[in-house]
């Protein structure tokens, strides 16, 4: 079939992706589309190029990305680049309109609303559509918006479904907010516990409530034992501690609709509107012990902060306990004693203590050996072997560097994903409750299980990135020469009390401290992961 262009055409902007079907169909034939896809349009393009002379391009999105302009770089691109051609001098070649996009009218408005501003024609293998015709407009807006009236539809029908399931006590936040110590019985769609997992919820309930042991010490003990995160790394987070204490998850609490996104922004829904269905499924602590725990929790927030008068001495707030999770104060007394000949002699004694656990270590023994673990793991080690350590001295998780972009990515990717585990969730309750028939629910079923799938995979991929990029990025060398001037600066630097202790809680994110004998002790440290980001002597 020969496609008439309009003689002021200039240049083609050739796009493919793939659809939700395309990626159904290639799990089931294991072909690849994309490839079809490009074979159909290079020879459009070709034929166009040969009949007409007009050059073009073919710019490919590698992943679906969904409907979202923002999640389709490529096509972003393109717009990009329509909006700086004159008015009928560029056109656009798809395989179908869908391809173009079935976001939210809002968006799918400001792309119609492009290509009428500047007459972008429209290529198919069939057709070829002016915005400024009227009937093409009709068809355009059609694929462009009517698509997404179903799906809106589905939506609300959905939701609808899944409060009614959700004040049944059945769990409708997806895998992603199932908490640590439970899984999900796909059949009674209630929270089931893990029995090993259990235990360690158990065990740091009982560590906090009546060991006293705060969250850093729990991090520790945990680490220590070996026992992998929630999300499989070595370093148990105090944030993760305390997120295990404050869930009345573990008391057989369900708390549903906790948020909603309004204009793209989430935010909180006041706990009167929300569902709450408490012995929702077998708690794993009793309550006896949780809201023990919420009372020291109470009590630890309520504690007011006192503001030094004085200069901090040069470990002021660093050490932590790692039998109480507290941080150990100094502690500092001076005798004096008669000799045999009659003169006095002045013995001075430093320690840093723990009263609760009746820990004492010698002040400037702890100091020598924070010094040694900074030549040790970062000044004296090669530059490879550090690379590889500072995998498990940094914690990751709290790198706060705007600049690595495929964080920001992977938070959409995570909120996407959650949306459509709650999306197949909906569907499998209509589908129970006769509101879909078999067919249907098949279909949906498959197209919402391949997006979550892909991404699935696309977070694996996002969060090895980060990591990566977080060691990658870094110049080993130049690290380990400023740590060896901050190290020289520290020691020879003539420093005060309180600028010795602001360069060593800027080095280490917490330092916790275990007696292992009289006068022993080991030390376990984590790197701040600002250091490595930022020159600390700039």
């Amino acid at each position: 079939m020969k496609l008439e262009l309009p003689k002021s055409v200039e240049f083609i902007f050739g796009y493919i992706r793939r659809s939700r079907q395309d990626i159904i169909r290639e799990k089931k034939t294991d072909q690849d589309t994309l490839a079809e896809q490009r074979a159909l349009m290079t020879s459009i393009l070709n034929n166009i190029q040969e009949n007409y002379g007009i050059p073009y391009t073919l710019k490919e999105e590698i992943r679906s990305g969904g409907d979202e302009i923002a999640s389709r770089p490529v096509f972003s691109s393109i717009l990009e680049e329509l909006k700086n051609v004159k008015p009928k001098t560029a056109a656009i070649a798809v395989k179908d309109i869908t391809r173009l996009g079935r976001g939210d009218p809002d968006q799918m408005g400001l792309v119609l609303k492009l290509f009428k501003r500047k007459c972008v024609y429209i290529i198919t293998p069939y057709q070829i559509y002016n915005p400024l015709n009227p009937n093409d407009e009709r068809i355009l807006k059609f694929y462009m918006f009517m698509g997404n009236i179903e799906l809106d539809m589905i939506k609300q029908r959905m939701k609808e479904a899944r409060y009614t399931y959700a004040r049944q006590g059945r769990h409708m936040g997806g895998a992603a907010a199932i908490p640590y110590g439970y899984r999900l019985d796909s059949y009674t769609q209630k929270l089931v516990p893990i029995p090993e997992q259990a235990e360690v919820v158990r065990r740091i309930f009982h560590l906090y409530v009546n060991e006293r042991i705060g969250y850093n010490g729990i991090s520790t003990i945990l680490k220590k034992e070996q026992i992998p995160t929630p999300t499989g790394k070595r370093h148990w987070a105090p944030v993760v501690i305390r997120r295990i204490l404050t869930n009345d998850a573990y008391i057989g609490t369900y708390r549903f609709r906790q948020t909603t996104k309004i204009d793209g922004e989430i935010q909180k829904v006041d706990e009167e509107e929300q569902i709450i269905v408490e012995n929702a499924w077998e708690p794993i602590v009793d309550e006896e012990i949780f809201y023990k725990a919420q009372e020291i929790l109470k009590e630890n927030r309520n504690k007011p902060s006192v503001k030094l008068e004085f200069e901090p001495n040069v470990l002021a707030g660093l050490i932590v306990c790692s039998g109480c999770g507290k941080k150990m104060v100094r502690q500092y007394s001076v005798q004096y004693y008669t000799k045999k000949d009659g003169t006095k002699s002045k013995y001075e004694k430093e320690f840093m203590m723990c009263l609760d656990c009746s820990v004492y270590i010698k002040y400037w023994d702890i100091e020598r050996s924070l010094i040694q673990i900074l030549k040790d793991n970062i000044i004296e080690i090669k530059p490879d072997e550090l690379k590889e350590k500072l995998r498990e001295l940094i914690d990751f998780e709290r790198v706060n560097n705007k600049k690595h972009s495929p964080q920001e990515q992977l938070n959409k990717v995570r909120t996407e994903l959650e949306r459509l585990e709650k999306q197949l969730d909906g569907i499998t309750l209509m589908r129970a409750s006769g509101e879909m028939d078999e067919d249907r629910y098949k279909r949906l079923r498959e197209q919402v299980e391949e997006q979550i799938q892909e991404k699935k995979l696309y977070i694996e991929e996002l969060s090895q990135q980060i990591e990566n990029e977080g060691i990658e990025e870094l110049d080993i060398e130049n690290i380990q020469q400023e740590m060896a001037t901050l190290l020289d600066y520290y020691e020879n630097g003539n420093l005060s009390k309180k600028a010795k202790n602001e360069l060593l809680r800027g080095i280490f994110d917490y330092v916790v401290l275990t007696k292992t004998g009289k006068g022993k002790f080991d030390l376990d440290v984590m790197f701040n992961p600002r250091i490595f980001y930022n020159s600390f002597l700039s």
